[in-house]
């Protein structure tokens, strides 16, 4: 069973050779740690189901106020989710649970 991430043993190796100190090839994991975990929370996926939203939503022909005023949220909270700016997965369920409930209707 190996041990450890192959990409990053493999960096390590290699700016090793390079001829960097383990405290620098640390400070560079570090970096690109970080930059990743920033890109992460900036821009994060949209996850399949929350990404249906929007679509479903129009199907059923609701308007976007009609939401707004049974989840008491502003237009742009709803409009945010729906576009997977916003990662709220209760509130999502929610919607998903009354969508179904108006469909069933």
């Amino acid at each position: 069973m190996s041990r450890g991430h192959q990409p990053t043993m493999d960096y390590i190796a290699r700016r090793t050779a390079e001829g960097l100190s383990k405290r620098d090839i640390i400070r560079c994991l570090k970096r690109y740690v970080a930059r990743e975990v920033y890109h992460a929370l900036t821009h994060p996926e949209p996850t399949t189901k929350i990404a249906t939203l929007r679509a479903r939503r129009n199907t059923l022909g609701i308007p976007m106020r009609a939401v707004t005023e049974h989840f008491h949220r502003p237009i742009n909270a709803i409009a945010r989710l729906e576009r997977g700016q916003v990662q709220d997965a209760e509130l999502a369920t929610r919607y998903y649970a009354w969508l179904d409930a108006q469909g069933a209707a």
